[in-house]
C-alpha cells in the first residue's frame, strides 16, 4: 500500500525516459536506492533497463526503449506517494508517484543514454 511522505529540499530523484517523451515532471520517479540498483544491474550484470523503470508518453504495446536519463534535485519540499511495484520475475521495487510536480520545483540534469 503506498504511503504519503514528505521529501525534503535537496532530495535526488531519477527517471528514465523514452526518446521524444512529451509528459511533465508529474508522475513516477525512482528514489536513489532503486535507481542505483537498476544501474548496477544494467552496467555490471548486463541486464537491460526494465520496462517498469521507463516513463513513456503513451502506453505502447511494445517494450519501452529508454533514451534519456534524468537526475533531478528538489528545490522545495514536496509530498509524494511511496510504494513498492511488484513486477513479474523480480523483487518488488520502490517507486515514487509525485502528483502536481512542476519544473519549478526541481533542478534537472539530462543525459542521453
Amino acid at each position: 500500500m503506498p504511503s504519503k511522505v514528505l521529501l525534503r529540499e535537496g532530495e535526488m530523484l531519477y527517471r528514465f525516459l523514452e526518446h521524444g517523451f512529451t509528459g511533465t515532471a508529474e508522475g513516477f520517479w525512482l528514489p536513489a536506492d532503486t535507481y542505483h540498483r537498476v544501474r548496477k544491474e544494467c552496467l555490471v550484470d548486463g541486464i537491460p533497463i526494465p520496462a517498469w523503470a521507463v516513463n513513456q508518453s503513451t502506453a505502447l504495446p511494445r517494450a519501452p526503449r529508454p533514451a534519456v536519463f534524468i537526475q533531478a534535485t528538489l528545490v522545495e519540499s514536496v509530498y509524494v506517494f511511496r510504494g513498492f511495484l511488484k513486477h513479474s520475475g523480480g523483487t518488488p521495487r520502490l517507486r515514487l508517484w509525485i502528483p502536481g510536480l512542476t519544473g519549478e520545483q526541481i533542478f534537472v540534469r539530462t543525459y542521453n543514454l
